[in-house]
């Protein structure tokens, strides 16, 4: 853990430090995911991009007991264009004066 963590009640402030802290009660969670998306055009050039999930923790988060485990259901929606000519990355490398080896 990098970073810090403040806690503010009345009469009373904490200020945490943390740098490269390995944490005491978070371990690592074993996760099942499953989704699937697909993407509907719109107009000639676009496209909407529709990205149904969930997500179920089959281990804890949590080192100490009793444990906690996660369950996640979510959507990711995007948007998508076409433009005419050479594509983002060939612009960003132009931009960047970076030369791709070919």
């Amino acid at each position: 853990m990098t970073g810090w963590r403040t806690v503010s009640v009345p009469y009373h402030y904490e200020k945490e430090l943390y740098s490269d802290a390995v944490p005491k009660d978070f371990g690592g969670e074993l996760r099942f995911i499953v989704g699937f998306g697909f993407r509907a055009p719109a107009g000639s050039r676009g496209g909407i991009t529709i990205d149904p999930y969930g997500a179920y923790g089959l281990s804890s988060m949590l080192k100490a007991d009793p444990g906690s485990r996660s369950a996640e259901l979510g959507i990711r929606i995007g948007w998508s264009l076409r433009l005419k000519g050479e594509g983002l990355s060939a612009w960003i490398d132009r931009m960047t004066g970076e030369m791709k080896p070919y």
